[in-house]
């Protein structure tokens, strides 16, 4: 209520009016803190107001568009990121535990906006979230959480594929815990972290752990065909290519009827055809695929640098 209340006073004028409020926050904040004994024990009311500001700047799973281009959300989302990068450093996993799905909200919402260029960009996020994922799982190391997913995203954007190395996070194989009610984990976190763990490997140039990420993506259960999935599908056939192996195995018979379909149709016609040029070892045949589908299918998908990696190496296929 208070975010709503205002940003309808803030739609005017001065450069700095997209920033006074947040002051207003934090002398709100001190009242209530010096009334509160036991304030330390739950969120302030600062990281409230921040965890309200991201849940109003990002709704239905994608950014309000009526808040976006205007000089004042960009001012308070250049703030909003470095509260958030602020709060990850200094929390304790007692008040994160206290509304974990809150915390999820500021951590999903300052990672896009932090690669979008908000605050101080990616890297400057990096470190925060790779505590807020400490902070989430609260001693359960084989615990996924929706922090993941952000850690592994600004990664991705800031090519720190180093700092995931050292870190360990970039698989979720090891990860034989779900809890919502804890973390406030969502089916598209999982997806997600799947999916940006892949891509940070393809950086890393392993293939196969790759290959791996992106199939947990495309196999995780689901009545209906996600963005993510269909992405994860493509890059999955590239990594496994990639690898040097000659073929792309059949989907295993958990992955569900819509993925399955969805595999079989015309969408992945480029990328069968691909896998099965690879799979002859003929390089021309190989050419001939990818400039057949160069155009409508893998610079469509922005692919177009990984099957020139891909044709560079065809001469290590075996005939």
């Amino acid at each position: 209520k208070y975010v709503q209340d205002v940003r309808g006073n803030t739609t005017t004028s001065s450069s700095s009016v997209g920033i006074s409020w947040w002051d207003d926050v934090d002398a709100a904040s001190a009242r209530a803190m010096g009334d509160d004994a036991d304030a330390d024990a739950r969120w302030s009311f600062a990281d409230a107001v921040t965890a309200a500001y991201a849940r109003t700047r990002h709704r239905d799973g994608g950014f309000d568009e009526e808040m976006t281009n205007a000089d004042d959300d960009a001012m308070n989302d250049d703030v909003f990121v470095r509260r958030v990068v602020d709060m990850c450093q200094r929390a304790n996993r007692e008040k994160v535990q206290r509304d974990a799905r809150a915390f999820a909200s500021c951590c999903r919402v300052a990672s896009e906006l932090a690669c979008e260029g908000r605050g101080d960009g990616p890297a400057a996020c990096v470190p925060a979230m790779r505590r807020a994922v400490t902070l989430a799982q609260d001693g359960r190391i084989e615990s996924c959480t929706p922090q993941h997913a952000c850690y592994l995203r600004v990664c991705l954007k800031a090519k720190m594929y180093d700092d995931v190395k050292a870190s360990n996070l970039a698989s979720t194989r090891m990860m034989f815990e779900a809890d919502p009610a804890l973390t406030g984990l969502t089916a598209t976190d999982f997806l997600l972290t799947c999916y940006y763990g892949g891509r940070v490997l393809l950086g890393l140039r392993k293939y196969d752990d790759a290959a791996v990420e992106f199939m947990n993506a495309v196999a995780a259960p689901a009545t209906t065909v996600s963005a993510v999935a269909v992405a994860a599908y493509k890059k999955y056939v590239l990594s496994r290519l990639l690898s040097k192996s000659a073929y792309v195995p059949e989907l295993p018979n958990y992955v569900s009827a819509p993925v399955r379909r969805f595999v079989a149709s015309s969408e992945c016609e480029a990328y069968a055809a691909l896998a099965q040029a690879f799979a002859s070892g003929k390089i021309e045949t190989l050419r001939e695929t990818i400039a057949a589908h160069r155009d409508d299918a893998f610079t469509r998908d922005e692919h177009a640098g990984s099957v020139e990696l891909l044709a560079a190496s065809a001469p290590l296929v075996p005939m």
